[in-house]
Order: C-alpha cells, then sequence, then structure tokens
C-alpha cells in the first residue's frame, strides 16, 4: 500500500508541473475562435505548427479549429439560405473556402445558392398568385419547387394552402350559392322532389345519376340553414355522393365503390426520389395508401403514381417525410511511421548503473567499526533540475517520424468505410 501511495503522488506531482506550464498560442487560438475570428485563430496556429512533427499539440489543434470553423460557418450559412439572405450565406461559403479549400460542402452550397434564389422567385409569385385565388398558376410553380426541394418547408406550407383553397377557387359561383339558408320540412317524400325544390331555392342545377332509383324517399327537417348543409345530409342518409361539373352544376350518384371509380378524378403524378429507395417508397405506399397505379423506374429512382387528389397528397406527405438525407462523417486520417528505438523510449527508464562505497579515509578499525550509516549509494547525475534519477516518459513526442499517408473519408450511417494505403502494382 505504500508503494501504491508513492506512485500516485508521482503522477499527480507530473501532472500538475504539466499543468503549471501556459500554452499562450493554444489559449489565445481558443480566444480568438470563440469571439468567431476563424481566420486569425488558424493563421497563429499555422505560424506556431510550421516545422513541427505531425503529432505536436499545435498540428492537432490546427486540424480541430479547421474542422470547427467549417462547421460553424456552414450551420449559419445554411441558416442565412433558408432566411433568404443568399449574399451573406455565399459571403461564408467563400470564407469556409478560404480556410479550407477541400471543403465539398461549402463548394455544393455555393452551388445550391442559385436554385434557391429561383425557388425563391417561384414561391413569392405563388404567394401572389394565391392571394388572387389564381390556384391554378400558383399550383405548377409549388410542385416544380418542390420536385427539385422536396424538403422546402415554405413550398410544402404552399401546397397546403392550395389544398385547403382549391374547393373554393374551383367553383366560387357554387360556393356562394350553397351558403344560402334554407328551411325544409319533408316527410317520406320522393328525392328527386327535394333535389328539385334544392334547385329552385339555389339555382344549382342537379344532375342525378341514372341507377339513383326512382322511387327513393327521404326525410328531412332544416330551418335557416345553409344549403350545403342541407345537401350533405341528403348525401349522407341516402348513401349518396356528389360531384361538382361546372361552376352551377352538381352531379349526384350512389356511393358504392363501382360509381367512385367511374366518376372519381385522377390525376398522375411524378416523384424523383434524392435520398429515399424508389422500391420501398412503393411498398410503403401500396401497404398504407393501397394504391395500385404506381410505376417503378429503380435507374432514375422514379416513382409514377395514378390516383385521385387526396391520394396523390398523401403520397407526396409520405414521400417528403422519407425523404431524409443519411448524417454522414468526415473521417481525416494520419498513418505516421515511428522507429522502433523511439517507441521503445516510453515508459520507466532506471539508472543505467549504482555506485556503492565507504567513508574515507578506509583503516582496519573504520572497517571493523562500519554500520549501515557508513554505506552510500550512488548513480549517475540526473538532468538539470530533476530530483532523482528515475525517470517516467508519460508522453513523448518524435521528430524524426515519417507521414505515410493523410487521407479523408467520407462516411454515411450504417454503412462500413475502408481506406487503402499503398501502391497496386500489376504482376505482368
Amino acid at each position: 500500500m505504500k508503494g501504491c501511495r508513492c506512485a500516485a503522488v508521482l503522477v499527480l506531482v507530473l501532472v500538475a508541473a504539466c499543468a503549471s506550464i501556459p500554452d499562450r498560442t493554444l489559449d489565445t487560438s481558443r480566444a480568438l475562435a470563440s469571439e468567431g475570428r476563424w481566420e486569425d485563430a488558424i493563421s497563429l496556429l499555422e505560424a506556431a505548427a510550421k516545422d513541427k512533427d505531425p503529432s505536436h499539440p499545435y498540428r492537432t489543434a490546427l486540424l480541430d479549429a479547421r474542422a470547427q470553423a467549417a462547421r460553424s460557418l456552414l450551420r449559419d450559412a445554411e441558416a442565412l439560405a433558408q432566411s433568404g439572405r443568399f449574399d451573406d450565406a455565399r459571403a461564408l461559403y467563400q470564407r469556409v473556402l478560404r480556410i479550407d479549400p477541400a471543403e465539398l460542402r461549402a463548394s455544393a452550397g455555393i452551388s445550391s445558392l442559385q436554385a434557391a434564389q429561383r425557388h425563391a422567385a417561384w414561391l413569392d409569385e405563388a404567394e401572389r398568385a394565391i392571394r388572387r385565388n389564381a390556384i391554378a398558376s400558383a399550383e405548377p410553380l409549388v410542385r416544380q419547387v418542390l420536385l427539385e426541394s422536396p424538403r422546402s418547408a415554405r413550398a410544402a406550407a404552399l401546397l397546403r394552402q392550395i389544398e385547403e383553397q382549391r374547393p373554393r377557387a374551383a367553383a366560387p359561383a357554387l360556393s356562394a350559392s350553397l351558403r344560402k339558408p334554407i328551411t325544409l320540412e319533408f316527410r317520406d317524400a320522393n328525392l328527386r322532389m327535394v333535389f328539385d325544390v334544392l334547385s329552385r331555392a339555389s339555382g344549382i342545377n342537379f344532375v342525378l345519376d341514372k341507377d339513383i332509383r326512382a322511387d327513393a324517399r327521404a326525410t328531412i327537417f332544416i330551418k335557416n340553414a345553409p344549403i350545403e348543409e342541407a345537401l350533405e345530409s341528403l348525401l349522407v342518409t341516402n348513401q349518396l355522393a356528389k360531384k361538382t361539373v361546372g361552376e352551377n352544376s352538381v352531379l349526384i350518384y350512389p356511393n358504392t365503390p363501382q360509381k367512385a371509380r367511374e366518376y372519381q378524378e385522377l390525376v398522375i403524378r411524378n416523384f424523383f426520389l434524392s435520398n429515399a429507395d424508389a422500391k420501398q417508397m412503393m411498398t410503403l405506399l401500396r401497404t398504407i395508401l393501397k394504391t395500385r397505379d404506381v410505376y417503378l423506374d429503380e435507374k432514375r429512382n422514379l416513382l409514377v403514381i395514378r390516383d385521385t387528389p387526396e391520394a396523390v397528397l398523401l403520397a407526396e406527405r409520405l414521400i417528403t417525410a422519407q425523404e431524409q438525407a443519411e448524417p454522414e462523417v468526415m473521417l481525416e486520417l494520419e498513418v505516421i511511421e515511428v522507429s522502433r528505438t523511439r517507441s521503445s523510449s516510453l515508459g520507466v527508464q532506471f539508472p543505467e548503473q549504482v555506485t556503492f562505497g565507504v567513508v574515507n579515509p578506509i583503516t582496519l578499525q573504520a572497517l571493523r567499526d562500519l554500520t549501515r550509516a557508513d554505506v552510500n549509494l550512488s548513480t549517475p547525475a540526473p538532468p538539470a533540475g530533476a530530483g532523482t534519477a528515475v525517470q517516467i516518459n508519460l508522453r513523448r513526442l518524435f521528430g524524426d517520424t515519417n507521414l505515410l499517408a493523410n487521407p479523408r473519408i467520407r462516411v454515411r450511417n450504417r454503412e462500413k468505410a475502408k481506406i487503402h494505403v499503398g501502391e497496386r502494382v500489376p504482376i505482368i
């Protein structure tokens, strides 16, 4: 136990000695980085790391500073681009390239700014069209933006607004007529006669499907309610459905699967996927939405859907939720060759020789009366400033090293990364 306490005290003394040596260069660079002065911090570390071996602390601090600067500036640039401040975002991307010319995300960010500006102009025009209730002009612009940038939150919000305004925009005159109040009191009356009364009161033409029975009866009692409410009550209680065929005409047909397939409106949408797998997405749509008319193009990662507008809208929301980029990380490695003699210098270094002696002068009487106090033990002189000849090297920096390779590799989530260092020589 006494030996363990001595070792612990020795380690604490070494740590305290290392901590007591201030490194003003590293402290200054950290202070500059905390203020956002990345260029000054990196310039200071570059000057300090010049002519230093690869494992020197300055070299590690320089790599860390470059990585932190890139992450911070790229995050700010992306936020500025999303808020529409494209000039400020471009300036930050250019700062990143000056710090690290090999940063691919900065180059891609500058390339995407032009598309972002084009999308912003399209969405501004779409918003003006929506305010004018010109849904037919706004919808193609919004869908084109979503086709090129599926994760655009602004375009998705505008598309939801378009879907909410679509019924009112499709037949404004019909919507105004359906909001008129009406009073109906019918008990076991002929259904066709009830629709005739609704037509006279609202001025709307009701076209009945040939499969609606002529002897169908209806009972309804409504006072000062909108015509739309009375119409919906009649449809629900008689298993009917409606379809708008014009600004002043409504088609009434039996609410059966066969009739729904005959009268439903079908639209076709193309979905180009950037991150999600098209085959898995097709399975998802068929499982959740029961969509049958789906075409898959694996080469182009394309899905073509033919279904009702409501089903296509749900499919678009599912695809947008799944179209998420997988996280990636950039690894920077250094392969260093260190000689065997240098690596063996780590650890505990004991004295190479020990000398025993007795007091001077040596006489027979002195030898007869010799005790432990008269025997001395000496070792070679320790280095200047050292209190003992036993040295413990906890960390050693080598100057005679050889940097074999310094590769960079981008790794995607849940994927293996391999680095091959060396040469492939063909054998003829």
